[in-house]
């Protein structure tokens, strides 16, 4: 047995993950335990949605938990895991950890280089979230995401032309940037925003209805900032992208304005 508590989060930088969370875990038994599952299952949840789930191979990253002290082990999500964004996370995360694999003892060759490497350690696949319910847990994520963008879009580009890189709605049948015809629910939607938000610190996510420049209601839309001086710069940006223009094009961004002539598409 073993108690896990989060210790922050974080981004990741060059690897396909979104979210790093570094934990200090604690054995429970008396006289400590060597934690090496190969299937550790790791949920996370604020107290208003899930952050994310994955199961982690500890067969691989053998760890001594001694009985007076914790060990400080980072754990990293890949985005199909993830739900909320580091920023969004923090104080008050409930952490739950499930033990649904076997652990095989170690040779004494491996248990010399146990806790010698303090590399993250990498999930091997996503997991059902704390709620049990990924496509809930998604439009959760994906509302406050576009709730919290809101403002920083009222701040960074509001009357400015910005790339305008997905629209995506439930049950759209479409393709993604690498040319999959992709069966479009929420988990989808969020992994895709996910993905652009990693490549791009200036993604953000908008909902149509609440934006007068679309025409379209109930329409998931991913933008690129900083604000661009032109229609032209921006499908500039989707040209240096290698991006199709069917999937990117410039939108003038504003609170107030109507759809008209706020669509560039590329020739």
């Amino acid at each position: 047995m073993r108690y896990i508590t989060p210790y922050g989060t974080g981004g990741i930088p060059g690897w396909i993950g979104v979210l790093t969370v570094v934990m200090d875990v604690t054995a429970t038994c008396a006289t400590g335990d060597i934690l090496t599952t190969n299937a550790l299952r790791v949920a996370i949840e604020s107290p208003t949605a899930d952050v994310a789930a994955a199961e982690f191979d500890m067969s691989n990253h053998p760890t001594v938990l001694p009985a007076d002290e914790p060990v400080r082990l980072a754990f990293e999500f890949p985005s199909d895991s993830v739900f909320l964004l580091p920023g969004h996370t923090g104080q008050g995360d409930i952490v739950t950890v499930t033990d649904e694999g076997t652990s095989e003892a170690l040779t004494p060759g491996a248990l010399a280089e146990v806790n010698g490497n303090s590399s993250p350690i990498r999930a091997v696949r996503a997991t059902e979230p704390a709620s049990g319910d990924r496509e809930a847990a998604a439009r959760r994520a994906l509302r406050e995401l576009a709730d919290a963008d809101f403002e920083r879009i009222l701040t960074e580009i509001n009357g400015q032309w910005v790339p305008q890189v997905s629209s995506k709605q439930e049950g759209l049948r479409a393709k993604d940037l690498d040319g999959t015809v992709v069966a479009w629910n929420a988990q989808e939607i969020l992994r895709q925003h996910m993905d652009f938000r990693l490549d791009n610190p200036g993604a953000r996510l908008l909902w149509s209805n609440e934006w007068p420049v679309f025409d379209l209601q109930g329409w998931w839309v991913t933008v690129i900032g900083p604000g661009l001086g032109s229609a032209d710069t921006a499908n500039q940006w989707c040209d240096d992208q290698n991006i199709e223009p069917d999937e990117c094009f410039a939108k003038l961004i504003s609170d107030t304005r109507g759809s008209a002539g706020t669509t560039r598409h590329r020739r």
